[in-house]
């Protein structure tokens, strides 16, 4: 008696992500499922247990049409490109055909690949596989994607927050400091000449963390001496981490998520943490949190929608830079000069004032930062806007010269761009990365 073969039915990323929003909305059983897409029920429980890499695929890559994430003859390479271009879009570039064929051959070469050609058809399987598509430029666009951050608070961001409370729902952004930095103008009598001094940019990297109620924040450095001098025989106040560039890479981030997430299941909880698309925020290969979901904001929107820059930063530097020009009253009235103040300001005395600064940023304000993000409902008509405690005039300095004086290190990189060799070295660590099924 001749056995029937059942017909083999490879499902697509859409699918799978239908299957496993109809089972957690239960309006569906899996064997109801397994008959509607005509696939064993096996094949349900292997989508139920591979959901958080099916949903990762799709967040990561968008095409949600392709069945199966098959590796090509020339998947380092492949990879290797597809790092190099998201850099490129990343920063708004305009990329042609041409330019990633030209990449992928430097590749080829780094990789001793003499035989690859990055023909016509390779550059058009290589788009299949990365989702990439040809966009005409209709003219001028901002830094920042207007529309685009609307809608994404609209239509995605509600479902987003939809399982989390207010205290499980987190934001991360690094910003450079001037740790040393004091205003740059002076009053002065009429007549009276004055002497500049050096511009202090002594740098230090600070990425803040905080929830959206305000009730948990943390705040973790990153210098470029691994053991300043001043440190030997101190108790240093906050979590302080070292490179030659004193940037966030992806080491220290997921190293710093590691220990977030164990504390985070200690305290049994779940929590959904927002983060810019930077490439510094891509954890390490093998690594999987279990308590913290990572939640990338769309690129060019973070301006908009991220909280901690609707004004939470600013309101950190705000309190740090009238710190630092109370100590140099305090240092000038004690007979100190301005020379002899700057070397009181070492890293661990830094650290002590972010410390502090931090401290004194309130939870109100992170409260209307989220909501200024779209992170809550509006602010109704007669509301008072945002406001960040402490007065200028306390300082004694105009207001016009204290907001630049705040502002001198908003535009600090945070991290680099990857060398070619870089991207390589991180290609390797993937090269064994399990196929989606």
């Amino acid at each position: 008696m001749s056995m029937l073969k059942r017909k083999l039915t490879t499902l697509s990323i859409e699918q799978k992500i239908e299957i496993l929003d109809a089972l957690q909305s239960k309006t569906k059983t899996r064997k109801e499922l397994s008959v509607n897409y005509g696939c064993d029920l096996s094949t349900i429980v292997r989508i139920v247990q591979q959901e958080t890499k099916i949903r990762g695929i799709a967040l990561k890559n968008g095409n949600t049409g392709r069945k199966r994430l098959r590796k090509g003859n020339y998947d380092e390479l492949d990879q290797a490109v597809a790092v190099w271009f998201r850099q490129l879009r990343a920063k708004n570039a305009i990329v042609s055909g041409l330019m990633i064929q030209e990449e992928a051959k430097k590749f080829a070469q780094k990789l001793d690949l003499p035989d690859f050609e990055p023909s016509n058809g390779w550059l058009g399987r290589w788009k299949t596989k990365e989702n990439v598509t040809f966009h005409k430029i209709q003219g001028e666009k901002g830094a920042a994607d207007q529309a685009g951050a609307a809608q994404w608070v609209k239509n995605v961001l509600p479902a987003l927050l939809a399982d989390f409370d207010a205290k499980n729902i987190y934001n991360a952004d690094e910003t450079g400091l001037f740790y040393k930095a004091l205003p740059s103008g002076t009053m002065a009598a009429r007549g009276e000449k004055l002497e500049g001094g050096k511009t202090q940019k002594d740098r230090l990297t600070a990425l803040f963390l905080c929830n959206m109620d305000g009730s948990d924040k943390h705040v973790f450095m990153i210098g470029r001496s691994k053991k300043p001098h001043c440190f030997r025989g101190k108790n240093i106040p906050l979590p302080y981490y070292a490179n030659t560039k004193a940037w966030m890479t992806s080491a220290l981030w997921t190293k710093i998520l590691l220990d977030f997430d164990s504390k985070m299941i200690k305290q049994k909880r779940k929590v959904l943490l927002f983060a810019d698309n930077a490439s510094c925020h891509k954890l390490e290969k093998g690594i999987v949190l279990k308590n913290v979901t990572i939640q990338f904001l769309p690129a060019n929107t973070t301006s908009i929608i991220q909280p901690l820059d609707q004004g939470i930063i600013r309101a950190f530097k705000m309190y740090y830079r009238q710190r630092i020009v109370r100590q140099q009253l305090l240092a000038l009235e004690k007979g100190l000069s301005m020379e002899q103040f700057a070397k009181t300001i070492t890293v661990l005395e830094a650290l002590r004032m972010v410390e502090r600064s931090w401290g004194s940023v309130t939870s109100t304000t992170i409260q209307n930062c989220f909501r200024k993000a779209g992170f809550s409902p509006a602010q109704e008509e007669g509301e008072e806007e945002l406001e960040v405690e402490g007065s200028v005039l306390q300082v004694q300095i105009p207001e016009d010269d204290f907001n630049d004086f705040v502002e001198c290190d908003m535009a600090l990189d945070c991290y680099g761009e990857l060398t070619a060799e870089e991207i390589l070295d991180e290609v390797r660590q993937q090269r064994n990365d399990d196929d989606e099924e």
